[in-house]
């Protein structure tokens, strides 16, 4: 489904954050650990950044579809809007992926491209994410279709927006 892709899309860009960490704090550069160099840090903070943002996103679809699975026809305002966020979480989080797993990839130098290394493969399975159950184009349709479905299905996604 587009929501267990979400989840896996963090759950395999994790293991290379995980990875790169690991990676970074033992490796030296210019006679210093690389982890101390601020443009690896920033290249953490923004795998960290993406990360935390994907989960949350793909974990609120969770829940808003475990509230609303079980509706029939006429649907209401809340399946419209899990029905929504489930496209939205798995488009950005199958983006957040494919990055971070570069980035991660990035941070492992050239040794980060061999197989020999698992976050090639991380790099790899993130790569068909955004394909794997819908592209990104077919996300967006299906979401323009779900708000013009119901035409303020987004309403609760910009309240949550503003109090945020």
């Amino acid at each position: 489904s587009r929501i267990a892709n979400a989840v896996a899309s963090m759950g395999i860009s994790q293991k290379a954050i995980i990875e790169a960490r690991e990676r970074v704090q033992r490796r030296q550069a210019f006679g210093r650990c690389i982890e101390d160099h601020p443009l690896v840090r920033r290249d953490l903070t923004e795998c960290a950044v993406r990360q935390a943002g994907g989960l949350a996103l793909a974990f609120n679809a969770v829940h808003l579809f475990d509230q609303a699975w079980r509706e029939t026809p006429p649907y209401t305002l809340q399946y419209h809007h899990a029905r929504l966020m489930t496209h939205l979480a798995k488009n950005r989080t199958a983006e957040h992926a494919g990055r971070i797993t570069a980035l991660a990839m990035e941070l492992f130098g050239g040794l980060g491209f061999l197989e020999e290394y698992a976050v090639a493969r991380w790099h790899r399975e993130a790569l068909i994410t955004p394909i794997w159950e819908g592209t990104s184009n077919i996300q967006a349709l299906e979401l323009i279709e779900a708000i013009q479905q119901r035409k303020n299905a987004h309403e609760p996604f910009l309240e949550a927006l503003r109090h945020s």
